[in-house]
């Protein structure tokens, strides 16, 4: 009897958890679950352009297979360090508006991509592990040269400039007049927001970004 009562109790956390989650997804993405807007553009779902890959969008319950416009532009820098691969290396005093110094020895880019993340939290530093590249920083921020030296590069250092960009942090959709349903699902978890939308009735309702 007592192992029931552990599975039904382990069972109850694992489903509030989900459900939470659920709940903080339809948060992040509807600012209501009825939402008005007046043109056929105006809902813009705030999810990262690059992050979009991750994410199906149904459209009442058909999969949404038009294009989505990449708006709210945010400027970013961006280092690639495909120069010392995978391997360890060493980052010598990377400076963050001359206030935060990142610096030590890494076994892969994307272990200093942590410790900066965690160093610079508010850059919202992003990690590409195909092209090695490391990308983000924040708007009042000046972020330096990223000099660093490969284990086996028998004490070459190489000098990694800032490469200025943009990413977009949110997309648009386009739907037609009427009333529809939208659910947006994360791929990689099945969690789901939902919200029932007018286009061209009433008074706009913002979408959260």
């Amino acid at each position: 009897m007592k192992s029931s009562i552990v599975l039904l109790s382990l069972a109850s956390i694992l489903y509030n958890g989900l459900q939470a989650q659920s709940t903080k997804l339809q948060q992040v993405i509807f600012a209501a679950e009825l939402i008005h807007i007046e043109r056929v553009d105006d809902l813009v779902l705030p999810i990262p352009a690059d992050e979009i890959i991750g994410y199906s969008i149904l459209v009442n319950d058909k999969l949404y297979e038009d294009s989505l416009e990449p708006v709210m532009m945010r400027a970013i820098v961006g280092y690639t360090l495909d120069a010392v691969g995978t391997g360890t290396f060493y980052v010598h005093d990377f400076e963050v508006s001359e206030v935060t110094t990142v610096s030590g020895k890494y076994n892969s880019p994307e272990a200093f991509y942590r410790d900066l993340a965690a160093q610079d939290p508010e850059g919202e530093w992003k990690y590409d592990p195909a092209t090695l590249t490391i990308y983000g920083g924040r708007l009042d921020a000046t972020y330096g040269p990223l000099e660093l030296t490969a284990a086996d590069s028998e004490g070459r250092t190489i000098a990694l400039h800032p490469r200025k960009g943009s990413l977009a942090m949110a997309v648009r959709m386009v739907l037609p007049r009427g009333d529809h349903k939208i659910e947006v699902i994360k791929k990689a978890t099945s969690h789901r927001a939902v919200a029932r939308v007018k286009v061209g009735e009433g008074s706009p309702v913002s979408i959260k970004g």
